[in-house]
């Protein structure tokens, strides 16, 4: 299921297309004399995924729906993954839905903590998940169900297994965090 990329970018190309975009990250001097280091590809990777996701989210608007420049954007996509490369493109959005699940999963303690100030809409019981944790294992479980489609095409059985028994512990923590966001509004009881 790992790809390999045709053109392997260094840490000094990652930050010159920052630099470019006027959004490059301060490096300490002391430590980064002659610039990045390879090791800093990674996170100078992330600030330039942040930077187009940004730019990108712009042209969309509100967030809610899907703009035309949002069909742009996915056409884009699909030109630079390339047509009929298909398992490819499953792939890298695999590993998207993975970081995206990180992400909401990283202030889910945060959304608790409002919770339990009563900032969630109603809800007096701390230990109700958030939406976001309800969000959260969503997205967890819709990596792992294409995990399992991606093992399953390489001909792996134990792969397939793992992650749909990872779908599952995802899906009853969505099935929780829905139940207790209804219950918070008075849909359903405890």
């Amino acid at each position: 299921m790992g790809i390999s990329s045709e053109h392997p970018v260094s840490a000094t190309q990652v930050y010159s297309a920052l630099v470019a975009l006027g959004v490059e990250p301060v490096l300490d001097p002391d430590l980064r004399p002659a610039g990045p280091l390879p090791e800093d590809c990674p996170s100078l990777l992330g600030a330039l995924l942040a930077t187009a996701e940004l730019e990108t989210a712009a042209l969309g608007g509100s967030g809610e729906g899907f703009s035309e420049e949002t069909g742009d954007v996915i056409v884009g996509w699909l030109e630079k993954v390339g047509p009929g490369n298909r398992e490819l493109g499953l792939v890298v959005l695999s590993d998207r839905l993975k970081r995206t699940a990180l992400q909401l999963a990283e202030g889910a303690d945060e959304d608790e903590d409002e919770q339990e100030d009563g900032a969630d809409g109603g809800a007096e019981d701390g230990d109700r998940p958030s939406g976001r944790s309800a969000a959260t294992a969503a997205v967890v479980a819709a990596a792992n169900l294409l995990g399992a489609h991606l093992h399953a095409r390489s001909g792996d059985p134990d792969g397939v297994r793992q992650a749909l028994n990872e779908t599952e512990v995802a899906l009853a923590d969505l099935l929780a965090g829905m139940a207790a966001l209804r219950a918070g509004i008075g849909d359903v009881a405890d």
